[in-house]
């Protein structure tokens, strides 16, 4: 994943690192990544691809065929596409995120939501605090969001929230919430 730098989302970034939320410290960022993988990105989802389908073969071989857990909050595992979105997520997240290493990120901890529009009113609820002094801030980062990829609202896409992953190895003790 290359991080592609756009000027109308490093503004957003820079206001959205350090704000006091009254007495809370917001650092929050807007980051655009391609989604072609090369170099170390492409071995890192060659080696979770095996860890993933070794982990399969493993099911199938320890549990009786009612038993076994295909199913996740992506979708069938068995399925390639499946599992390339939860690595294209690790690949993502790992370069979101450098102090962080989500290659054991497991598919529960993605938790898919409703809908796009509820995840836009959570989004807008918590940074509901910085509209009383910037009465536009939330129009201009939509329309920013809009401008540098897609219109999010006519997009057809499954919203997930990432918990917080126990199983991921962690430099820093911060609980993070992240939308994917």
């Amino acid at each position: 994943m290359k991080y592609l730098e756009y000027q109308q989302l490093e503004h957003i970034s820079n206001f959205l690192t350090e704000r006091d939320m009254g007495g809370r410290l917001l650092n929050g960022r807007i980051e655009a990544f391609s989604c072609k993988r090369a170099g170390e990105d492409k071995k890192l989802s060659k080696v979770l691809e095996a860890k993933i389908v070794e982990s399969l073969q493993a099911e199938d071989d320890e549990a009786p065929p009612t038993m076994r857990k295909r199913s996740s909050s992506l979708g069938d595992l068995n399925d390639v596409s499946t599992r390339r979105l939860l690595i294209d997520l690790i690949i993502t997240l790992n370069a979101s995120f450098p102090d962080y290493d989500f290659s054991n990120a497991k598919t529960e901890d993605v938790v898919p939501q409703s809908s796009l529009t509820y995840v836009l009113q959570r989004v807008n609820s918590y940074l509901a605090e910085i509209t009383v002094n910037n009465s536009t801030f939330l129009d201009e980062m939509w329309r920013s969001i809009d401008e540098v990829q897609f219109p999010l609202k006519s997009v057809t896409c499954n919203p997930s929230i990432l918990q917080p992953c126990i199983h991921c190895v962690v430099s820093s003790h911060t609980r993070n919430t992240t939308f994917l």
